[in-house]
């Protein structure tokens, strides 16, 4: 990414690899930091590196939660965070020419072990969960 005093100048060629590189392209709790301008020409970007059939996924925070909104509202390095819900991301990755969206709502409980596991399979439909994951296949 080229910068100038240390802020991003231009989105294009920002990822320095070459086309088809990846069978797997993602982005952790980044996208909510990333001006709403700027998204669609970043996820291109990430679509460009990705190969053929490859798999791109966006994990980001739910802003449906109250408590992701709370935590957010109150963190300094989350100050220009705009956060973007699960059918925005998937409208994002279905723009970007990708296929079989997928998408789910996670992070329900604080320990994942028994039947708390199960529960969170089963709960992926509900917009309760602190994350949500989408997904894209080019």
């Amino acid at each position: 990414m080229r910068r100038d005093a240390g802020l991003p100048t231009s989105m294009d060629k920002i990822i320095d690899d070459e086309d088809n590189s990846y069978h797997l392209v993602f982005a952790i709790n980044v996208f909510h930091h990333i001006p709403i301008k700027n998204r669609m020409q970043l996820l291109m970007e990430m679509r460009r590196v990705l190969q053929p059939d490859g798999i791109l996924a966006l994990l980001e925070h739910n802003p449906w939660h109250p408590i992701v909104r709370f935590v957010v509202s109150r963190c300094s390095f989350d100050s220009d965070a705009v956060l973007l819900s699960q059918s925005n991301a998937c409208s994002l990755l279905l723009t970007a020419g990708l296929h079989s969206i997928d998408s789910s709502y996670m992070i329900f409980l604080p320990w994942s072990i028994g039947i708390n596991h199960v529960l969170e399979r089963a709960f992926g439909w509900l917009p309760l969960g602190v994350q949500y994951f989408a997904t894209g296949i080019k």
